[in-house]
């Protein structure tokens, strides 16, 4: 979990995988500091990268191009196809789904 927060703390907490990872390996072995402190700290942590995210990689199909042109590498017929969906993601987000389970 230390080279994890080293790496975290070296990005300024932008290294989302890193980040992620420091509070996942707190969390499996349980250390979170003198009367469980820094859980509290983890679960904004955790909060916060998934916030970020979450702005960052979605992408809004109804924002794509729409007249069929390839200008866009082809991203309006891809959104076309995915018309029934709200957003999609560009890629996963650092944080594991079941990360969030301990989330109070």
């Amino acid at each position: 979990a230390d080279i994890f927060e080293i790496s975290c703390h070296l990005s300024e907490d932008t290294l989302g995988p890193s980040c992620a990872n420091a509070v996942y390996c707190r969390s499996m072995i349980v250390d979170w500091g003198y009367n469980g402190t820094q859980f509290e700290a983890d679960m904004e942590r955790i909060a916060s990268i998934t916030e970020r995210e979450t702005q960052e990689m979605r992408y809004s199909p109804s924002s794509s191009n729409s007249d069929g042109g390839s200008s866009d590498g082809g991203q309006a017929a891809w959104a076309r196809s995915l018309a029934e969906n709200n957003f999609v993601w560009q890629r996963a987000t650092s944080v594991h789904p079941h990360m969030m389970l301990g989330y109070p």
